[in-house]
């Protein structure tokens, strides 16, 4: 249900809040959780408080219900100007995209032109793994279970991968991860598997593969 208004994202521990306003308070709350849990949130302080201390270290609140986007703007204001310890980068209600917003799909190819290439550091690494550890969906994992690619997805992710090779530092990875493990399950399948003959897309993509 939509619900218009003012919200905050309060760490419990430290006090810091984070104050924000649309047209739709929980679909909002709901971004911003995902962008925590993913290590994308772009307010980097209030990433890496909810990396240090948790989900549950945080309150969710809305605050004040509001029947405009002009009136939930005044009443972020008046929050921003009464709370001291502040999460929000800018000061000024409404500095931010407004709710609905859509890049381009220009403006999405300069963005990704210009992250081309740009590594991360270890730290905004380590930060995109703690925020996902822990975030699995079993529901999803069950919905996907037993589904097989078509043909044609099949075909396109042989052609993706026709010719990719492993580093060497991939390759000593995989024989320090294998020494001393029992692969004799492997001769217990390829054994199974003797005599059955090749489907026509397993052919075509061992002949691309090798041609």
């Amino acid at each position: 249900m939509k619900q218009a208004g003012v919200y905050t994202i309060l760490n419990l521990i430290t006090g810091r809040c984070y104050v924000g306003s649309s047209l739709n308070v929980p679909k909002r709350l709901q971004y911003h959780l995902s962008q925590l849990n993913n290590g994308k949130h772009a307010n980097a302080p209030l990433l890496a408080d909810w990396v240090r201390y948790g989900t549950k270290a945080f309150s969710w609140n809305q605050v004040e219900l509001c029947a405009t986007r002009d009136e939930a703007i005044a009443a972020e204001q008046r929050h921003i100007d009464s709370t001291p310890n502040l999460y929000n980068m800018a000061r000024r209600a409404g500095s931010g995209p407004r709710d609905g917003y859509r890049a381009s799909d220009e403006a999405k190819r300069k963005m990704s032109e210009a992250m081309k290439g740009r590594p991360k550091s270890d730290a905004h690494r380590a930060a995109i793994s703690a925020a996902r550890k822990g975030t699995s969906n079993p529901a999803h994992a069950e919905k996907l279970r037993g589904r097989k690619h078509s043909p044609e997805h099949c075909a396109k992710i042989a052609a993706g991968n026709t010719g990719k090779t492993h580093t060497e530092a991939h390759k000593e990875y995989m024989r320090q991860l294998m020494t001393g493990r029992d692969v004799t399950w492997a001769a217990s399948i390829s054994a199974a598997k003797r005599g059955i003959p090749w489907s026509q897309l397993r052919r075509d993509r061992f002949n691309a593969k090798h041609a």
